[in-house]
C-alpha cells in the first residue's frame, strides 16, 4: 500500500477552481471533541495487520502509533509481536523504548538553533579541527550540512556491501577487494569507528555531489554538525541534549544511552544486538532512544513554540532544497511532502516528517502545522521491509480528511453567515446598505458570495479589476494567524485543464498580497470581532466598514 494508491480515487478533481490559496492553514485549526478519533484510522490499521504485505512479518513486528494535538495526545495504537526477544517488554505501550535512529537529526538541528543560530552560514572548518586547512571544506556551512546539500558521502564505513555480504557478491561477479580497502570499524558487532578513524576515511573519500549542487542524504554530515555544536558550547552532545531539550521538556525516557532492556521492545534478529550497541560517531546523527510518549511530547513542543520563538519555529518549518519530483522537498532536517487531493479543494497539504532506520528499528515523526497536529510511528522488526511507510500512508490518508472536515464544520458555525451594517463605519460615517456574506464551500478558506457598500457591489469592482465577471471571480478569506485577522485573496477562476507548468500558469497570489489599498489602508484585511469566543462582527479598515454578524 502507498499513499498514491490510497488517494488515487479519494476525491474528484474540480472542473474549475481557485488554484492559488496561500500555503499553510486556510481555516483555523480545529478544536478536537472529546474521544475524537480520525474516521477509519483504527480499522485501517487493523486491516493492515490482517492483510499485511508479504515483505514484512506481523509475528515479528511491533509498532506504536500515537497522534497528538497542540494540547495532548488523542490516539494510540500498539501492536506487540508474538515473536520477540524475551529480554524486552512483554507488551508495547506509550512508555516502551524504541531506537529512533535518524529522528535524532531533529534534536541535533534544534540544539544548533538554540545555541548558535547566527552560525548557520559559517564554515564547518571553524568548528572541527580535523577540517582546518582543508580547502574543499571551507565553503561548506552548517546550514548546508543540516540541509543535506554539502555533498558529504552517505556513509563512511557503515553498511558497506562487502562487510555485509562480500563473499556472496563475489560469486555474483563483484571483484575481490584489496584488504586495505575493507572497512575495519562501524561493523556490528565488532565496534564503532573512532573519531580519528572517521576522519581518516572521510578525508580520503570524495564528495557524493558537488557542495551546494543538490540534495544527497548523509549521516556523517550530522556527525560533523554534532562536533560543531560541541565546539561552540564546550559541552558534550549528550549534555547539550539534556540541558537544552530533554530536561526543559521533561523527556525522561529519551537519551543517547541504551535503556534497561526490560523497558524496551527488542525484536529478534539484528535488533537484539543493536538495542545495546554504541554507534559511536553516529550518535549525533542516529543514536537516540525514546518512547511514543516522549516523541509526541517533543513534537507538541515544536507546535507550541516551547523552545523557539514562533517566528523562528515558522522559519525552521520551511524547505531549503528540492528533493526531486514535484511534491517533495528537504529542510533542516525535514523530509517535506505536499500532498494533494486529500481535501475537497485539492490544495497541497504540507507534511513535515523525519524518518529513521537502523537494523531492527524504524521510526517516523510527522508534523501537520496547518492543523496543529503531530504523530509518531515507532517500529521494531526482524528483517526485510517494515510497515512504517504503510502506517504513515494510512495515518495521513485518514487524519487529514478528518481534520479538514472538522475545521470546515467549526469555521462554518463560527464565521459563515451574513454581516450587516452596524449603523456607522470606522470613521463614524453612515454606511447604509453595507453587507458581507461568507460561506464554507468545497474551496479553501471562507468564500465571499456578497459584499456591498453604499448599496454597490464591491465584487463587481474586483471582477472588473480581474477582467472577468462576478461568476468568474473567486474572493476568499484566509486566517493570518495573528489574533482574529484574516486576509482576502482574489483570483480569477481557471479551467482545471489550464497548463500550470509554464510561467504563465503559475500561482501569483503570493506576489499580490496586500496590494489592494484604499486611502492608505488595506481593504484585503478583515478583523473579526469576538466576545467570549463567539464572532460578533467584522471590521474592514480599508473600506471603513464595521459590520455585525446576524444571528
Amino acid at each position: 500500500m502507498n499513499l498514491k494508491s490510497v488517494l488515487g480515487s479519494a476525491l474528484p478533481a474540480l472542473s474549475t477552481a481557485a488554484r492559488c490559496p496561500p500555503t499553510g492553514a486556510v481555516l483555523p485549526s480545529p478544536d478536537l471533541p472529546d474521544n475524537y478519533e480520525p474516521a477509519g484510522l483504527r480499522v485501517n490499521i487493523d486491516n493492515l495487520l490482517e492483510h499485511a504485505s508479504p515483505t514484512w512479518n506481523v509475528s515479528t513486528t511491533s509498532f506504536s502509533v500515537e497522534l497528538t494535538s497542540i494540547n495532548a495526545s488523542f490516539f494510540e495504537y500498539h501492536h506487540t509481536a508474538a515473536t520477540r526477544s524475551e529480554h524486552g517488554v512483554r507488551e508495547v505501550d506509550t512508555n516502551t523504548v524504541y531506537r529512533i535512529a535518524s529522528i535524532t537529526k531533529v534534536f541535533n538541528v534544534l540544539a544548533l538553533l538554540l545555541n548558535a543560530p547566527l552560525a548557520l552560514d559559517t564554515s564547518i572548518t571553524q568548528y572541527v579541527p580535523e577540517l582546518e586547512g582543508r580547502e574543499e571544506y571551507v565553503e561548506i556551512t552548517l546550514r548546508m550540512l543540516a540541509s543535506q546539500v554539502a555533498g558529504i558521502p552517505r556513509e563512511v564505513s557503515a553498511f558497506d556491501w562487502y562487510s555485509e555480504r562480500g563473499l556472496q557478491l563475489q560469486e555474483l561477479g563483484f571483484p575481490a577487494p584489496d584488504p586495505q580497502d575493507v572497512p575495519t570499524c562501524d561493523i556490528v558487532p565488532d565496534g564503532a569507528c573512532s573519531r580519528s578513524q572517521l576522519f581518516d576515511d572521510l578525508l580520503a573519500d570524495q564528495f557524493s555531489w558537488l557542495p551546494g549542487q543538490r540534495a544527497g542524504y548523509s549521516n556523517p554530515a550530522y556527525t560533523l554538525l554534532g562536533y560543531a555544536i560541541e565546539n561552540i558550547t564546550g559541552k558534550t552532545f549528550e549534555d547539550i541534549l539534556q540541558d537544552d531539550i530533554l530536561g526543559p521538556l521533561n523527556l525522561t525516557s529519551t537519551s543517547l544511552s541504551p535503556p534497561d532492556p526490560s523497558e524496551a521492545i527488542i525484536p529478534v534478529g539484528a535488533g537484539e544486538v543493536l538495542i545495546g550497541f554504541d554507534i559511536g560517531t553516529y550518535n549525533a546523527t542516529a543514536g537516540m532512544f525514546s518512547t511514543p510518549r516522549d516523541i509526541t511530547a517533543f513534537l507538541r513542543s515544536i507546535l507550541r513554540n516551547d523552545l523557539l520563538s514562533p517566528i523562528r519555529t515558522r522559519q525552521w518549518l520551511k524547505p531549503t532544497v528540492y528533493a526531486g519530483g514535484l511534491t517533495a522537498d528537504i529542510g533542516m532536517p525535514w523530509e517535506i511532502y505536499r500532498l494533494s487531493h486529500l481535501t475537497p479543494d485539492g490544495r497541497p497539504i504540507e507534511v513535515y516528517t523525519k524518518s529513521g532506520g537502523i537494523p531492527g528499528y524504524s521510526s517516523m515523526a510527522l508534523l501537520l502545522p496547518e492543523y496543529d497536529m503531530a504523530a509518531s510511528i515507532l517500529v521494531s522488526f526482524e528483517a526485510g521491509s517494515d510497515p512504517s511507510v504503510d502506517l504513515t500512508d494510512i495515518v495521513l490518508a485518514s487524519l487529514i480528511p478528518s481534520l479538514d472536515s472538522l475545521s470546515r464544520e467549526q469555521a462554518e458555525k463560527a464565521y459563515a453567515g451574513l454581516y450587516l451594517d452596524a449603523g456607522h463605519g470606522t470613521n463614524g460615517a453612515n454606511t447604509t446598505d453595507a453587507t458581507l456574506s461568507l460561506v464554507i464551500d468545497d474551496g479553501p478558506g471562507l468564500k465571499i458570495t456578497e459584499w456591498t457598500n453604499y448599496g454597490k457591489s464591491i465584487l463587481d469592482v474586483l471582477a472588473g479589476d480581474k477582467n472577468t465577471t462576478v461568476e468568474g471571480l473567486d474572493a476568499r478569506l484566509y486566517p493570518i494567524g495573528d489574533k482574529n485577522r484574516w486576509r482576502m485573496v482574489v483570483e480569477k477562476l481557471v479551467s482545471e485543464n489550464e497548463d500550470s507548468s509554464l510561467p504563465g500558469g503559475m500561482c501569483m497570489a503570493w506576489f499580490r498580497v496586500d496590494q489592494m489599498r484604499y486611502a492608505s489602508l488595506s481593504f484585503e484585511e478583515f478583523h473579526f470581532q469576538m466576545d467570549g469566543g463567539v464572532v460578533m462582527g467584522v471590521e474592514n479598515r480599508g473600506m471603513r466598514q464595521r459590520l455585525t454578524k446576524r444571528t
